[in-house]
Order: C-alpha cells, then structure tokens, then sequence
C-alpha cells in the first residue's frame, strides 16, 4: 500500500484559497485527508508538498481539483423515503394561494432542487400554490450543469412516472422543463464562509450530506443561520447521515428521526 506524506496540507488548503476562492479551512481534517489522497494519487504524487510543485507549475490545475474535493454525488430523488415524507408534510396542510420558500444547500449539479421542484408542480395540478426555491453551491461547474438541466438517460430511472411530464425526453438525455427552471435560483454561495442566508426566510430548508464534511464549530454556526432563516413552523431536512445537535435540540421539534426532518419551534 502507497504512504503519502500529508506534511504541508495547510499550504495545500492556502494556494488552493489564494487560486481559486474556496477556503476548505473548516473541513475536517479526516475526510479533507481522503480527498487529497485521492488527488495525489491522479497526479501521479506521493508528498502534498509535491503535489503544490505540479500545481503551482499549471495553476489552471487548481480549479480542477475543486471538483474532486467537493464530491458531487447525487441523483434525482436520492433517499427517496426523504421526499415521500416532504412531500407528505406538504399535503397535510396545503396553504393555497401561498408561496413556499425553499433552500437546497449544497445542490451540486442540481437533481435535489429539481426534485423538489416535480413536487411542488405535482401539487399544482390541483392546488394554487406557488413555489421559489434558491439552490447554492461551492462548484461553478456544477452549478453551470444545474443551470442547463440537462442530464443522460441513465437518470430517469430514479424519476416516477408521475414526474416525467415535467422534462423532454431526447434520444440520449433529457432537459427540465423551462417551467420549472423559472422557478429555481441557482447561485454560488460559500456555505460555511459567508452568512448566505441570513437575510431570507425559507418555509424548507434542505442540507442533506454537507455538514459531515464540517467542523462542529462550523455546524454550529451553521445550524444558527438555518434557524434564523427558517420561518416558525419552518422545517429543516437533513437527511439520514446528518444528526442535529443537542444545543439545538429545544428550537426544534423531531419531525421524522430516520430521515432527519425537524420543525422550528
């Protein structure tokens, strides 16, 4: 088995602020570690101070690394039990003429916020209701895949049929449905460096698989710009992996334990 020599990763984690603007400063140190390993071992390194050499020789090759640190795995209702349960806390108590807020933090190339979307439009075959929902995210590339809408063949399986009339099928990929576009945001924002949501408020706010990349204080801080964000009565869905912690456990209500789901109290 390879040894690689982590000794200069806070150098790494500076050149790779200074390059391209993402601080990965607050990461956790263990699952910031097994991304780099994974990035020394395409450019072919057996030392981080050795990877910042090859880097700094062609600093395009920092953006491109971003996308490796950042992950991107997702798929168009992922867990789906998590939006059978949105979708069944939404039909409990639909609010007609209204128009719900939502958050997708950390939307990646954007299936989440897309899901959420076929939701809301499925609702509105028979209720008035409308829908905004703002979609963040670290990874311009990722972001410009949002944008489009556009995604292989290979995708709808994860899809119902009942959501299917909200795309155009081609013959080797399919596009959303420019109605359900306009209602999405999709915008770079630096979740764990600025306060991006400080200044709305969301009805739902999703943050499923990004806060065990983080350090407590950052969760922290976090979680407190969640809550002040969140309507009362406003619901907070993080998803199976995530786990909401004890100082927040009197401004919330469990909602569902195995899918994460809170209510601000």
């Amino acid at each position: 088995m390879m040894l690689f020599d982590y000794d200069g990763i806070d150098k790494l984690i500076e050149n790779i602020k200074f390059n391209t603007g993402y601080d990965f400063s607050e990461y956790k140190e263990k699952p910031f570690k097994r991304r780099v390993r994974v990035i020394l071992r395409k450019y072919k390194c057996t030392s981080v101070k050795e990877l910042i050499k090859n880097l700094n020789n062609n600093r395009e090759e920092y953006q491109k690394i971003i996308k490796i640190i950042t992950i991107n795995v997702t798929e168009f209702f992922r867990n789906k039990e998590v939006f059978d349960q949105f979708e069944s806390i939404l039909e409990s108590d639909i609010k007609e003429g209204y128009t719900y807020s939502v958050l997708s933090a950390g939307c990646a190339t954007g299936e989440e916020p897309y899901s959420i979307a076929f939701l809301f439009e499925n609702l509105k075959r028979n209720n008035y209701l409308k829908y905004k929902i703002d979609a963040i995210d670290i990874d311009r590339g990722a972001l410009d895949t949002a944008i489009k809408g556009k995604y292989p063949l290979e995708e709808l399986k994860t899809i119902p049929e009942k959501f299917r009339e909200y795309i155009t099928i081609g013959e080797s990929s399919f596009t959303v449905k420019e109605s359900v576009k306009s209602n999405i945001n999709f915008k770079i924002e630096n979740l764990y460096v600025n306060d991006a949501i400080s200044d709305s408020t969301y009805d739902f706010i999703f943050c499923r698989n990004v806060f065990i990349y983080f350090r407590r204080d950052l969760q922290l801080k976090i979680l407190n710009n969640f809550y002040n964000s969140l309507k009362l009565g406003g619901y907070l869905v993080l998803g199976k992996v995530e786990t909401l912690s004890n100082a927040f456990k009197d401004k919330f209500e469990m909602i569902d334990l195995r899918n994460r789901i809170y209510r601000k109290l």
